[in-house]
């Protein structure tokens, strides 16, 4: 059978989610929490999320002719990244266990943006490694992955980033020229596994 490849993110915003959807995407969404000790690192890696004076020894070890392989794995093991990979799972998972509640789903949604635009991140960018995650899910689940979990998984990022979309604007638009010398910078982010990074940089 032909590898299924996940397909574009469809325009439009569907009007609401209905309950098979949230069920297919908390499915698959179980397995990445089940096995997170093994994906955390990798999801790190993979959306730039570690320590930056790692990732810059990984750099110079394949400049130097090193093996790449060897090279990733000093992250896949790192601490760090297992750490920073959890936490993104971690502010992923809070947004999906909204997904029945359109009021808790916004407020997490605000909350997560917030951080973001505070830390200086673009919407673009954010935007474009959520894409991402679809192809990530599909290489690293391929047993729970299927044409069902795909189209389920679409339709859900459609209706969150239309709706992030619109939500980033307006704080993005809020919170311009508001900041000072006392703005924390990225690593002072507190979150739920103590002062990490936050995804998507």
């Amino acid at each position: 059978m032909a590898k299924h490849c996940p397909q574009e993110v469809s325009k439009g915003r569907p009007s609401k989610l209905d309950e098979n959807c949230v069920k297919r995407v908390t499915l698959i969404w179980n397995y990445v929490v089940k096995y997170q000790d093994v994906l955390a690192a990798q999801m790190c890696t993979r959306f730039k999320c570690e320590n930056p004076k790692r990732h810059n020894e990984v750099i110079n070890a394949v400049r130097l002719n090193k093996s790449q392989t060897d090279s990733m794995k000093k992250i896949y093991k790192s601490q760090e990244g297992a750490q920073n990979g959890r936490c993104l799972i971690g502010h992923i998972s809070d947004i999906l266990g909204n997904l029945r509640s359109a009021k808790g789903l916004k407020k997490s949604l605000k909350s997560k943006i917030r951080m973001l635009v505070a830390a200086g991140y673009s919407k673009d960018n954010v935007m474009r490694k959520s894409h991402s995650l679809t192809y990530f899910l599909a290489e690293h689940l391929p047993s729970h992955w299927s044409a069902q979990i795909e189209q389920a998984w679409t339709t859900m990022l459609t209706y969150i980033l239309q709706l992030g979309s619109k939500l980033w604007d307006k704080i993005d638009k809020d919170s311009s020229g508001k900041k000072t010398k006392n703005s924390f910078p990225l690593a002072d982010i507190k979150t739920g596994l103590g002062r990490k990074k936050l995804p998507f940089r």
